[in-house]
């Protein structure tokens, strides 16, 4: 195996050695104890496109490489000295993580007991939500031999168990509740609707009603127009294959007139007009900008509808 290694240039000079920087050694795979081709395998750093070298241990972290001030030529016994920090390192880090896991682990639990302790003082005490605080099973999980923790994290994991449930519980109610409002608002605003249509809407709209067909959308439809039927001729859209909507940030004084024209003239109605720059993709693969003005109808059932018109002349 062609393993890239590098020597300072300090550190070959004042070993009396010529040869410094990227240097490449011929290692046999055979020369490295198991935990060594680990160790390569693990701190390899090779650019996919590399062709001279099979594995590269030249770009260790500072703080390593720094450690290593004795590796001066080119040889394999220098490759195992760089893989031996290497494993050194790599154990030093568990053994970092593995007292940072226990100490957060026992911190967890501290203020699970001190929770518990706040409790027993003061049983009217409302209990707060702690399910971030428990972690029960994190904390089961972790090497600390204390009988009492085991027991406050047995507490706190039913004690989570049964939250979660009354949330789970509390959510089903609140959706259950949710459908039931959609549908009462959808009957209500039906009956309104149909109130309306039987003064407002066309001939179409009202044979529709009166012979059992499908009506409530052409009466979406016809009562979205009425709220907007002071207004011009809508927009023409152009053909387009794609387009995009933003929110008109920079309008010229023209833009501004005339939606402060649009939003006074639907005082009192339901609906809703904003300026927006919209950019069409045309089927001739052009694209066309300009500035539009967008007036959002609610309908009684609670259909949004969306109209168009220029938003400058």
């Amino acid at each position: 195996m062609r393993i890239r290694i590098r020597i300072e240039k300090n550190v070959a000079l004042l070993a009396g050695k010529d040869i410094y920087g990227q240097v490449i050694v011929n290692v046999p795979a055979s020369e490295l104890t198991e935990l060594q081709r680990a160790a390569l395998i693990k701190h390899n750093y090779l650019p996919t496109d590399e062709k001279l070298c099979d594995y590269g241990l030249d770009y260790m972290p500072v703080e390593i490489s720094r450690s290593i001030k004795d590796v001066s030529e080119g040889s394999i016994e220098s490759v195992k000295k760089i893989l031996d920090r290497l494993i050194e390192v790599d154990k030093e880090d568990r053994i970092k993580e593995d007292r940072l896991i226990k100490e957060e682990g026992e911190k967890e639990a501290k203020e699970v007991a001190d929770f518990l302790a706040s409790q027993k003082e003061n049983p009217e005490l409302a209990i707060e939500d702690k399910y971030e605080t428990f972690k029960p099973v994190y904390i089961l999980r972790q090497d600390i031999q204390n009988p009492e923790l085991e027991k406050v994290a047995s507490w706190a994991e039913a004690e989570c168990e049964r939250r979660n449930i009354e949330r789970k519980i509390k959510n089903q109610e609140e959706l259950a509740a949710s459908l039931k409002a959609d549908k009462l608002l959808k009957e209500t605003g039906e009956k309104t609707l149909l109130t309306w249509s039987a003064e407002f809407g066309s001939t179409l709209l009202k044979s529709r009603i009166s012979d059992g067909y499908e009506w409530v959308g052409l009466a979406e439809q016809e009562f979205s127009e009425k709220v907007v039927d002071c207004f011009n001729e809508p927009l023409k859209v152009p053909n387009h294959v794609s387009s995009k909507e933003n929110k008109r940030t920079t309008p010229n004084l023209e833009e501004i007139e005339m939606i402060r024209h649009f939003r006074k003239e639907l005082e009192g109605r339901p609906a809703i007009a904003d300026l927006i720059w919209t950019e069409y993709v045309l089927t001739n693969n052009t694209k066309l900008k300009q500035s539009e003005i967008r007036v959002t109808v609610t309908c009684p059932t609670g259909r949004e509808i969306e109209h168009y018109y220029q938003g400058e002349d």
